[in-house]
């Protein structure tokens, strides 16, 4: 997203010049040099009295803390999107070849006389990658695990919305249809590119009442991005508008990934005063999943937030690790003294899914949101 004061991107390719032409490259990473701001880590971490007092230093008062990283991944968006290498290379040689991509970025700023970034983030990697971030460990990475990223498999058989009910337990089933009752009155309407764009004020303003009171931000979107991202993405890009008395009250955004069956719940906006009369964030979650099935996909990823409302729905947690490096030796330190006190909150997934369904979900393991 050119223009944004909170992002900045760049490209790192792996290429073999002995290869014949069109064959030479080996594997790339996407970086952004993004604003990360931490507003209330207590509300998604299990705190002691040592992390309540490095919280209290952190943030004054309770102010924002703010910096700005080099992340390798996708601020905006949930998985494992950083890196892609050619079989063949393990996970140590890739998080190697990653580790000097941010080494090359730094020495390019410095260079330009940019102000450095405070650390480097290697987001969103899977379970199977952690010996690559122990490696990584001796150049001063630390691993660290948040909330898990919610997850609703879908079967290559279900076609329609009561396909994926009737999969679920009765009490499941009965709340998804009170979710489509209560949201009875409110009209859906799907924007194109230019409608987006006449509604972008509007839009904004219900994506910032959901995005103010995020706990961790890093990045975010800008009135434009919604008609951006229509026109660059046509179908795969799906913005639905939600109106109730003569108002706007809420809309929801995702985007479609055809090669790898994955509907991304990207981003939501409403009205906090109206959301429980209505409903309206379990409508949006319902209707990610029908989306998904009119796409054929094969998971629906819905981030990492409301852990309990999504898994009452049927999304499975898959824990994702983040690495990060600081810049000043005396934070590199403390955090590789302290990363074990980084713990989520406890949570345990609700029985949503009838017993046939989640047997079959098990044998996927923990890599069934990506695999």
């Amino acid at each position: 997203m050119e223009g944004h004061a909170k992002v900045e991107f760049k490209f790192a390719v792996w290429q073999d010049l002995a290869r014949p032409v069109g064959n030479q490259i080996m594997g790339v990473a996407v970086f952004q040099r993004v604003q990360v701001e931490s507003r209330a880590p207590a509300g998604h971490l299990k705190m002691g009295w040592i992390m309540r007092r490095v919280n209290s230093i952190l943030h004054p008062g309770g102010r924002p803390f703010t910096f700005w990283v080099w992340l390798a991944g996708q601020a905006l968006a949930s998985g494992p999107h950083a890196h892609a290498f050619e079989s063949g290379l393990d996970e140590p040689q890739a998080a190697a070849r990653v580790d000097a991509a941010f080494r090359e970025l730094s020495c390019m700023e410095a260079e330009a006389g940019r102000p450095r970034v405070a650390a480097w983030m290697l987001k969103d990697q899977m379970p199977d990658a952690d010996i690559g971030l122990c490696r990584m460990r001796r150049r001063g990475w630390v691993k660290l695990t948040f909330d898990p990223v919610m997850v609703v498999p879908i079967e290559p058989n279900w076609r329609q919305l009561e396909d994926w009910m009737d999969a679920l337990r009765t009490k499941a089933r009965t709340k998804v249809k009170s979710i489509l009752q209560r949201s009875d009155r409110v009209e859906l309407r799907e924007l194109d590119a230019e409608q987006a764009e006449e509604m972008s004020a509007i839009l904004y303003g219900l994506y910032c009442a959901v995005y103010d009171r995020a706990s961790l931000v890093m990045g975010g979107l800008e009135p434009g991005d919604f008609s951006r991202l229509k026109r660059e993405l046509g179908d795969d890009f799906r913005l639905i508008a939600y109106r109730c008395d003569g108002r706007w009250v809420g809309f929801q955004c995702g985007i479609c990934e055809p090669g790898t069956g994955t509907i991304e719940a990207y981003f939501v906006g409403f009205e906090p005063s109206c959301n429980k009369e209505l409903g309206l964030y379990q409508r949006m979650l319902v209707e990610f999943v029908r989306w998904g099935l009119e796409r054929g996909a094969r998971r629906v990823i819905m981030g990492r937030t409301a852990l309990e409302i999504k898994s009452g729905m049927g999304a499975l947690p898959v824990q994702l690790t983040l690495a990060v490096r600081f810049r000043h030796p005396a934070l590199r330190m403390l955090m590789l003294l302290g990363s074990g006190l980084f713990v989520p909150k406890p949570f345990v997934p609700r029985r949503a899914w009838r017993n046939d369904a989640a047997v079959a979900w098990e044998h996927r393991g923990p890599s069934n949101g990506y695999g």
